[in-house]
């Protein structure tokens, strides 16, 4: 990537924001933990979900890990013609 067009703050910040171009190389023993602890818990989750789906969004995901407190209030959304006019645009 050409960094010639970038002001001086913005190459600073994208210095920061990138990854040597070496490979990071994890110890074998951290991804086997790693991968274990994943499918114990997704084993878990199943378990309490008893057979229900589970849908899981992007949305919802940043929603969620953007404001919990916020996330957790009653949705009071509804369509109306200016949502939908708004939704389609989009």
């Amino acid at each position: 990537m050409h960094d010639e067009h970038l002001t001086p703050v913005q190459r600073r910040n994208l210095e920061l924001l990138r990854r040597p171009p070496e490979p990071i190389v994890f110890e074998p023993g951290f991804v086997a933990d790693l991968v274990a602890l994943a499918r114990a818990t997704m084993l878990e989750l199943s378990a309490r979900l008893r057979g229900e789906r589970l849908w899981v969004s992007k949305s919802r995901l940043t929603n969620v890990h953007g404001c919990e407190v916020k996330y957790l209030l009653p949705d009071e959304f509804e369509w109306k013609p200016s949502t939908a006019a708004g939704f389609v645009a989009h």
